[in-house]
């Protein structure tokens, strides 16, 4: 039986947050919702434009509710979660549910995070450099969340989390 948590990974696009993901389900029974995933399942044909966004955003928060009604954990990836109401939404969704909600942010240099876009394939087409730097400039900070440096190995970056979760 997974944990009674909600997980949500924060970060720019390049800072790990997919390359947590699986760990973190693996060893704590979370169920992984993927906006990524999501979007791409809706939209075969995604030109990734704000209703496409908003259309799996919302598909997302109904996925995390049916888990809570369930009673099953989540870990939610795919997405920046660069925005406070995004965050606050997901929280809000977990406490209902009687769920402990953290949010762990991977904090990432810019140009780190750039040259890893560049390097990597992913499932969101858009994903660039470009889209990196824009996202930088628009990313609220989060004040609550666990904040992991992510540039630390992956093992380390791994324990960091398990630790946070624990």
């Amino acid at each position: 039986m997974s944990a009674k948590l909600v997980v949500a990974l924060v970060g720019l696009p390049g800072s790990g947050k997919s390359t947590l993901a699986a760990p973190l389900c693996e060893r704590f029974g979370l169920a992984e919702i993927n906006r990524d995933k999501l979007r791409a399942q809706l939209f075969p044909d995604c030109q990734f434009t704000p209703q496409e966004k908003q259309a799996a955003y919302a598909s997302v928060l109904k996925w995390l509710r049916a888990h809570c009604d369930l009673g099953e954990g989540s870990l939610i990836d795919g997405m920046t979660f660069g925005k406070r109401p995004e965050r606050q939404a997901v929280r809000a969704i977990a406490v209902k549910h009687g769920f402990r909600f953290v949010a762990l942010w991977l904090d990432c240099p810019v140009e780190v995070a750039v040259q890893r876009v560049a390097a990597q394939q992913h499932v969101a087409g858009d994903r660039a450099p470009d889209l990196v730097r824009a996202v930088a400039e628009r990313f609220e900070r989060p004040s609550t969340a666990v904040r992991i440096d992510a540039t630390l190995p992956k093992e380390e970056i791994l324990q960091r989390a398990i630790a946070a979760l624990s």
